[in-house]
């Protein structure tokens, strides 16, 4: 991850609070911080390193749904 500035474009951040390498929140607050169009979704259980293959009992398994209403409203559609 780069850092943070002005003129980044939108940016779209999911992570699970039980991956190891929780570092989504800090580097949302940087790009708020910074003046950077960025969400940021979160989820209680998902582990790391999970991409699409989620299965639908796990909590995190909507996240590229999500990421996709997401994608939509930065191109107006």
């Amino acid at each position: 991850m780069g850092t943070p500035h002005a003129d980044m474009p939108p940016i779209f951040l999911t992570q699970t609070k039980d991956d190891p390498y929780l570092d989504a929140p800090e580097y949302f607050k940087a790009l708020k911080d910074a003046g950077d169009p960025a969400s940021l979704l979160m989820y209680d259980t998902g582990g790391h390193g999970y991409g699409l293959r989620l299965p639908e009992t796990t909590e995190a398994h909507e996240w590229s749904d999500w990421a996709a209403v997401w994608l939509k409203a930065q191109v107006g559609q």
